[in-house]
């Protein structure tokens, strides 16, 4: 079996920010409706615990 190819990510500063807009919250939430509908709840859990799988 071949193994998987990892994304490359980087995690911008965010001190700054004191409080998520409805837009970003709605971008999230739609991103994570997406998650699920693809990998289901388990692969969203496993995303947002920061498994390595």
């Amino acid at each position: 079996m071949a193994q998987k190819s990892r994304i490359q990510y980087h995690l911008s500063d965010i001190s700054a920010i004191t409080a998520l807009s409805e837009t970003d919250i709605n971008l999230i939430l739609r991103a994570a409706d997406e998650i699920i509908f693809i990998g289901g709840r388990n692969i969203l859990a496993k995303i947002l615990k920061g498994s390595k799988d």
